[in-house]
């Protein structure tokens, strides 16, 4: 009896000591599927591992992982961020750049094309770049992530990020933080990316402005020409509706129809074309030619006056008008004569000007029938 006993204790025990076993067992796997998942801490925004300036970082993106990287910026500053996979397989990864206020920075249109923000291990190789400039001074972040909705596998990666100063304009990105531009002075500048200058310029009313671009043959670089009315605006992508005049070409001329501030946009590429740029120097130059040529007589009210049978000299300039006033008896007849400077070397063939004879009362004295011919 107490053999059996004996014997029954021992097989009590003997079963305590199996389910013990079993219990460490079934936490040891437990733990294993958690450790798959995530290894780092940096998830999210508010735990982004810190980086300084110009350095590189090492991870993981696993299944279901996001990883978050933060880093100080000055205002003007350009960002240009490296990621490349160095785990060999098929995966790709995808970085954003994110602004001290939480808003994604302005990608550049072929991102989604790589290697632009997005690895292409079938076009473009196991790396992506992109950057922007920095528009305000603060703390930035990149989010590093898969391509697409899964991982397959984990994926390790290295991360760089540099900053840097390109020319003394920057940040100019809106007209609200344009530089300023003068005629005859020529701008020297470098732009990055998705990176827009804006420059701000005075024309009067009837005032002509030559804008000549010079560029890289390497790089894509194009100018518009903004209103007055786009001084409050926050520009966006390459087209907008405030543009006055913009070509494809290295120089195009426009003649204000307002007085006001115009502003010069320079921009890296063209809407849904192009290739990311780390580095695109250019030199702008805007050569106004003024519509009041100093003379005092280009309205009617301010009319130069002559007197009967004699001659006066001018000058004409740019969208210019010259007036004159002299008095008639009626029944006499009035005769004009506009010699347009055959001794003057700077006029081309091209070179024309008209007149218009105009009553007391203001009305326009009958034309010839011919005289356009």
């Amino acid at each position: 009896m107490c053999h059996d006993r004996m014997i029954r204790k021992r097989i009590t025990i003997s079963v305590v000591v199996v389910l013990v076993l079993s219990v460490v067992g079934a936490g040891a796997v437990t733990t294993g599927v958690l450790a798959a998942e995530e290894t780092d801490d940096n998830d999210s925004r508010s735990s982004a591992t810190e980086m300084a300036a110009n350095s590189t970082e090492t991870g993981t993106v696993e299944a279901n992982d996001t990883d978050w990287y933060a880093f100080d910026v000055e205002a003007g500053d350009r960002i240009h961020v490296d990621l490349t996979m160095t785990t060999d397989n098929k995966e790709n990864l995808h970085f954003d750049i994110i602004g001290p206020n939480g808003e994604e920075a302005e990608a550049y249109p072929n991102d989604a094309l790589g290697p632009a923000y997005t690895t292409n291990r079938l076009v473009s190789g196991p790396s992506a770049l992109g950057g922007d400039i920095a528009e305000q001074s603060g703390t930035y972040y990149v989010q590093v992530r898969s391509a697409g909705d899964t991982i397959g596998e984990p994926t390790d990666y290295e991360l760089t990020v540099e900053t840097q100063t390109l020319d003394q304009y920057d940040p100019n990105e809106q007209p609200a933080s344009a530089a300023s531009a003068e005629s005859g002075e020529t701008i020297s500048a470098v732009m990055s990316g998705s990176d827009d200058d804006v420059y701000a310029l005075d024309l009067e009313k009837g005032e002509t402005v030559n804008l000549t671009t010079n560029h890289s043959n390497s790089v894509l670089v194009n100018t518009q020409l903004l209103g007055p009315n786009a001084s409050d605006v926050t520009l966006h992508g390459f087209l907008s509706e405030h543009v006055v005049a913009w070509d494809y070409s290295d120089s195009f001329t426009y003649t204000a129809n307002t007085s006001g501030t115009y502003f010069i946009r320079v921009t890296a590429h063209e809407e849904g074309i192009g290739s990311f740029d780390k580095e695109a120097p250019y030199e702008l130059t805007a050569t106004v030619s003024g519509a009041d040529d100093g003379d005092n007589d280009d309205s009617r009210e301010t009319a130069t006056e002559m007197a009967p049978n004699s001659t006066e000299t001018g000058a004409l300039e740019s969208n210019d008008t010259d007036w004159y006033a002299f008095d008639v008896e009626s029944g006499e007849r009035i005769w004009t004569h506009l010699d347009l400077g055959e001794n003057d070397t700077t006029l081309d063939e091209n070179t024309s000007a008209r007149l218009d004879i105009f009553g007391p009362s203001g009305e326009k004295v009958n034309d010839y029938p011919h005289d356009g011919m």
